[in-house]
């Protein structure tokens, strides 16, 4: 499992190595943590606060944006690594053999939209795993405060932690079952799963915003799939889900020569999926919107999820051949995971020098992103970039990049349009923050 875990972490620093966590949201949410020196919580989503902290705190020591960039790309990317780590940790020796449902649905349902990594319906799933994976191990004694803590911050993350507490709790019903040593502890965590799911349902509907009540509407949610998931991720999650099923027939103790070529056809699927994700991670037209596919990332991974659980409830034998044959889909997996990640970082660090590029070379103080031709079809083409703009230059940026509208009124009124989107706006003055804008070349509104 070392090489399967070698390949997750290269390829978890060199995403943070580019600052990939600055895409779409993220650039924004790095913003305000410095500007306003405290952590950044939108829709009461507190556990964003644990991933911010180390930013916010570093810069009390340097002023680097770069260097604060880096760590807040760090942390953020490190949920995927210490996710995968703790699943491994808590499963028990005889049934690690289950961990292969968490690399392919990482692999698969997950990649699609892990460069998203400020999402925070994405965050919930690395947050479940080690959840499930305990609860569905009969909560061994190592499993406890993974599972108390991942739990805690589940519930603080996401609205979408309520359909996760419910699985919880229907697998710790279902271990008790068969772990009667342990049923007390699985009834009382389950119960307790019961009442998080209750409260963060009623808490949701209670506090929801404006956009939160949008994002649930069918229309938007059509939207979200044709922009984030159509075409090469649809194939990709189907690719993984059609493994899974190959996989669980094959429990039937099909003949060799059936196995063999089963799980042929296994190895083909996933070399297929890494050969089109790579295609589809090298052009940034084809990743947009990937952003979008975070509400669809719960669907796609939950057969994963109902798999690896029943699978751990109920102890299933495999065999030693299954067992070998699981160990190189993980690597495999793992690998799929590795290549993909570094040429979508790479790809989003050239779109970075470009973009930094294009404001040196500005002759205006103000770009008019309307201008930037290549920026649209791109990850770019975002309502965070104008701060993702700022962020590149430091501290106090010389320039800035604003819809040409807000650029006129930059130069006349002094004040930054520095947010504009369906529900929300924001101005920023040229002072009375962190970030210091008098050097931008904007009017003092008089």
């Amino acid at each position: 499992m070392a090489l399967f875990f070698g390949m997750v972490v290269v390829a978890c620093v060199f995403a943070a190595r580019c600052t990939t966590a600055l895409s779409y949201d993220g650039s924004w949410y790095l913003y305000k943590v410095l500007d306003l020196q405290r952590p950044y919580l939108p829709d009461h989503r507190y556990s964003d606060a644990l991933l911010q902290y180390p930013v916010l705190l570093a810069s009390h020591v340097t002023s680097n944006v770069r260097v604060l960039a880096l760590i807040f790309s760090f942390a953020y990317g490190s949920v995927t690594v210490l996710s995968l780590a703790a699943c491994w940790w808590i499963l028990p020796r005889q049934r690690r053999s289950a961990f292969v449902w968490v690399a392919i649905g990482t692999a698969t349902a997950v990649l699609p939209g892990w460069i998203f990594a400020v999402g925070e319906s994405m965050v919930a799933i690395p947050l479940f795993w080690p959840i499930l994976i305990g609860v569905a191990s009969a909560l061994p004694r190592r499993a406890i405060a993974i599972v108390v803590v991942s739990a805690g911050l589940l519930f603080f993350v996401h609205p979408v932690a309520a359909p996760y507490f419910l699985l919880a709790a229907l697998t710790a019903l279902v271990t008790a079952r068969h772990a009667p040593e342990r049923a007390k502890l699985l009834r009382a965590f389950g119960a307790g799963f019961v009442v998080l799911a209750a409260l963060k349902t009623v808490l949701f509907f209670a506090q929801r915003s404006p956009y939160e009540r949008g994002e649930m509407s069918v229309a938007d949610q059509v939207a979200h799939f044709n922009a984030g998931a159509a075409g090469i991720p649809a194939f990709v999650v189907l690719a993984g889900w059609v493994v899974l099923l190959l996989m669980i027939a094959r429990r039937r103790s099909p003949p060799d020569a059936v196995a063999r070529r089963t799980r042929d056809v296994e190895l083909t699927l996933m070399g297929v999926a890494v050969l089109l994700l790579l295609l589809w991670a090298r052009d940034p037209s084809e990743w947009r919107a990937a952003l979008d596919y975070r509400e669809l990332a719960l669907f796609s991974v939950m057969p994963f999820m109902l798999t690896a659980a029943w699978e751990c409830a109920h102890a299933i034998d495999i065999g030693e051949d299954e067992a070998a044959h699981r160990r190189t889909l993980t690597n495999a997996a793992g690998f799929a995971f590795a290549v993909v990640v570094v040429v979508q970082a790479s790809v989003w660090s050239a779109l970075q020098r470009r973009l930094r590029d294009e404001m040196a070379t500005s002759p205006t103080p103000c770009v008019a992103l309307e201008s930037v031709k290549w920026v649209a079809g791109t990850p770019l083409y975002h309502w965070a970039t104008p701060v993702y703009a700022v962020l590149l230059q430091g501290r106090a940026p010389e320039r800035l990049a604003l819809p040409a509208r807000d650029c006129a009124d930059a130069m006349t009124s002094g004040r930054i349009h520095i947010k504009r989107t369906e529900f929300f706006s924001e101005y920023r003055a040229r002072s009375g923050g962190w970030f210091d804008f008098s050097r931008a070349g904007l009017s003092d509104g008089r």
